[in-house]
């Protein structure tokens, strides 16, 4: 899950900016990278998030299966997530 204590985001159009207040650090994220950030947020598990992926952007369920994980990852190492997402692959 995302820590809300330390890490800030805001929705700008389709872009999301983020902030980890510890680091300083800045991410942009955009399109597919966006929309996975947002059904974190929400709460999603893992297979809602590939299956509204593979809706959205009309991708085989296995390929987004292998980006979501690339991705989850990619926010664990840079501290954007404190938790594993429910059902994580």
């Amino acid at each position: 899950m995302i820590d809300k204590t330390k890490v800030f985001w805001r929705k700008v159009e389709n872009k999301i900016f983020i902030c980890h207040s510890v680091t300083g650090d800045t991410y942009q994220l955009e399109d597919s990278a966006a929309f996975i950030w947002e059904l974190i947020v929400a709460g999603k598990n893992t297979e809602e998030i590939v299956d509204a992926l593979g809706e959205e952007y009309e991708v085989d369920q296995e390929i987004a299966r292998g980006d979501i994980q690339d991705i989850l990852h990619q926010f664990k190492k840079e501290g954007l997530m404190t938790a594993d997402v429910k059902g994580e692959v």
